[in-house]
């Protein structure tokens, strides 16, 4: 396909790092094949896999399976969802809940964006003791899986180059760094220690 495309239309390939594609890209770009094409790992996958493993920290865990408890019954529940729309229109909020997209791990911090701007309406619509701590540990997860979903988002452009990577990476720990510093994101020791670790690894 390359050669019927023409070599020099080439300057890189890349894939997500599963075992076979991984092994094309090595070979493809192999010093006595095309030692002129760049072997370029994705970069939104190798960030998604970031987000997934900070999802897994014990901290986030406990975060997220409300928010996907939330979604799941809200979409299962005609009753309830005819409530929130209504509350959702009489309060001028313009978009509604988002369910999780194509990229796995950014859907988490994409639906709870969704559900954090919605909060109005569930208000309006259920009174709990239990709500102002969920709010709480929404902005949480919001906070910290921000830098990475929108470098994802940026970074899935056509027009994205190679030299975009680097300035995105710096983005991401930069924005990690200053909520771990400051005082927006109370966080344990241990976790902000292996936040650190995912973001560097």
């Amino acid at each position: 396909v390359i050669t019927r495309i023409r070599i020099y239309r080439f300057s890189g390939v890349s894939s997500d790092d599963t075992g076979n594609t991984r092994s094309s890209r090595r070979k493809l770009t192999h010093p006595t094949k095309l030692p002129f094409i760049l072997n370029v790992q994705n970069v939104c996958h190798l960030i998604s896999l970031c987000l997934k493993a900070i999802g897994k920290l014990p901290e986030f865990a406990k975060i997220i399976k409300p928010v996907r408890k939330t979604l799941k019954y809200m979409y299962h529940s005609t009753y309830t969802m005819e409530h929130f729309n209504y509350q959702h229109t009489q309060l001028n909020i313009l978009r509604g809940l988002e369910k999780p997209g194509k990229t796995r791990f950014t859907g988490v911090y994409h639906v709870g964006v969704s559900i954090q701007r919605g909060l109005p309406a569930f208000r309006a619509i259920s009174h709990s003791s239990t709500a102002l701590m969920f709010q709480v540990n929404l902005a949480k997860l919001i906070a910290i899986f921000s830098p990475y979903a929108r470098a994802i988002q940026c970074l899935e452009s056509p027009h994205t180059t190679c030299s975009d990577v680097y300035l995105y990476w710096l983005a991401i720990v930069s924005q990690i760094n200053h909520l771990l510093e400051g005082n927006t994101v109370t966080l344990r020791e241990d976790t902000k220690a292996k936040l650190r670790a995912i973001t560097n690894m």
